[in-house]
């Protein structure tokens, strides 16, 4: 009976012992605009791991296929990223549409994202849709770097 018991003793010890994923998962978020209105949600997820960090950029309420998405650091002539969304990258739901970017953590873009959030001062976000503006924000990057290493 021992010998049957001692197993699942071992394997709840282990379990109880090792770090869960939930656990080990860092995630670093700011966000352009207000959680219940229109606004974009930047995510670095795992920024200590290269091979497993990604950035998310997610925005709600604002942006549809077609719709640029524009971010620039500080007072830089060339913004950090500009691009149409797809409609790969887009869907419609009862509370308006929803896009979600991903881009890899191994990727140079990343790596100027990271950069870029952690020595700049204020995030310009914008989204245009058939020329006309839908949102323009500034977003202040001022405690990121602090965030990132804890």
């Amino acid at each position: 009976m021992l010998k049957l018991l001692l197993p699942i003793v071992l394997a709840v010890a282990l379990s109880s012992t090792l770090p869960h994923a939930t656990e080990a998962k860092q995630l670093v978020e700011v966000m352009a605009g207000s959680a219940p209105d229109r606004h974009v949600l930047f995510s670095f997820e795992n920024a200590d791991n290269p091979r497993k960090s990604a950035l998310r950029i997610s925005t709600h309420r604002v942006g549809n296929p077609g719709a640029k998405l524009s971010v620039s650091i500080d007072k830089s002539t060339s913004p950090l990223l500009s691009r149409l969304l797809t409609t790969q990258e887009c869907k419609f739901a009862d509370n308006g549409a929803q896009c979600t970017i991903i881009i890899a953590g191994h990727t140079k873009t990343y790596q100027r994202f990271l950069a870029a959030f952690t020595r700049g001062r204020l995030a310009h976000v914008v989204i245009t849709n058939a020329a006309v503006m839908q949102m323009q924000t500034d977003v202040p990057l001022t405690g990121f770097a602090k965030k990132l290493k804890s």
